[in-house]
């Protein structure tokens, strides 16, 4: 299970278990993979899940029943992580800005974002992901 993605230089590196795994490209051309068995794009399932779910900005990008992906910064910078929130076990508060992240093989991060803001985002995907899942599968 892919637990998170890190955007770098070189394109990204994804963490799945204790693996960690370099894709020499963006993001969204990972996520093209991802979704190939499904006949969709990263685009065209964002643009689906705004429409059904009325998130404006901010969207989590469902990909199977396993994998539903936030964001931490923007997609463009290189500072955020990409958070699976199927494999996200607990979060807790460290300092006043700062957010960590346990999974559910008990690897950790810590993230720069207040915790109160990553528990709502985290909350909000989830919930998408249940009610999207059974459209999907």
């Amino acid at each position: 299970m892919i637990l998170y993605i890190k955007p770098s230089f070189e394109g990204i590196t994804v963490y799945k278990n204790k693996d960690r795994i370099m894709f020499k490209g963006s993001i969204q051309k990972y996520l093209n993979v991802l979704l190939t068995p499904w006949l969709t794009t990263f685009k065209g399932r964002v643009e689906y899940l705004k429409k059904q779910s009325g998130f404006k900005r901010n969207i989590p990008w469902y990909i199977d029943h396993k994998t539903c992906f936030i964001t931490t910064e923007n997609i463009r910078t290189l500072e955020g992580e990409i958070l699976n929130v199927c494999a996200i076990y607990k979060i807790e508060a460290t300092h006043k800005n700062q957010t960590k992240i346990i999974f559910t093989n008990l690897e950790s991060i810590v993230i720069n974002k207040k915790f109160s803001t990553v528990k709502n985002r985290v909350a909000k995907a989830q919930q998408l992901c249940k009610d999207v899942k059974n459209n999907f599968e």
